[in-house]
């Protein structure tokens, strides 16, 4: 009776010890997934405002250029 208790807590180990790992390993890589996702985020907001600044600039940049055309006629 001793030896088959002692099989199956062996087995109950075997695999607390392999939920936990698996518990682990898919906490680290929702985090990694979350980190990526950060970044993109930031990179697409960053690439954002470079372009709607850049865009900005040309709007003015055209509006100068037909305020003066107009001041020229």
């Amino acid at each position: 009776m001793k030896v088959k208790l002692g099989v199956v807590v062996g087995e109950l180990r075997t695999e607390l010890q392999r939920l936990e790992y698996d518990h682990v390993y898919d906490q680290n890589r929702q985090d990694d997934q979350a980190a990526a996702n950060k970044m993109e985020n930031e990179r697409e907001t960053k690439l954002d405002d470079e372009m709607e600044t850049e865009m900005g600039t040309k709007l003015d940049d055209q509006k100068q250029d037909s305020y003066y055309y107009e001041e020229e006629i």
